[in-house]
């Protein structure tokens, strides 16, 4: 119970301090949040809209968009990151007697 507290609030320590500028690249967007999907993936613990929500933001990318691919990527980072944070907390997890 602990380690989910803990997880939980670095997740909402993620959102509040990890956001992209007005200016940012939305190449860098789209790269971070594919390499942060892939590494949830890779553990087998990716969420199962993040690809798909990636796919729109680099959809949104192509067609200009440039504030809805930054937003939609920052989603998508958000959830590889999360999913990748529920990954570490579950090796623990277990009954605690």
């Amino acid at each position: 119970m602990k380690s989910s507290a803990i997880a939980l609030a670095a997740i909402f320590g993620f959102i509040a301090t990890h956001t992209y500028a007005a200016d940012a690249d939305v190449e860098t967007a789209l790269a971070d949040a594919e390499a942060a999907i892939e590494k949830a993936d890779s553990v087998g613990f990716a969420w199962r809209d993040s690809a798909k929500i990636l796919k729109e933001a680099k959809s949104a990318a192509a067609d200009g968009e440039r504030d809805r691919a930054l937003e939609l990527a920052a989603q998508a980072k958000f959830e590889g990151d999360a999913a990748y944070i529920q990954y570490e907390a579950n090796q623990n997890a277990g009954p605690n007697f």
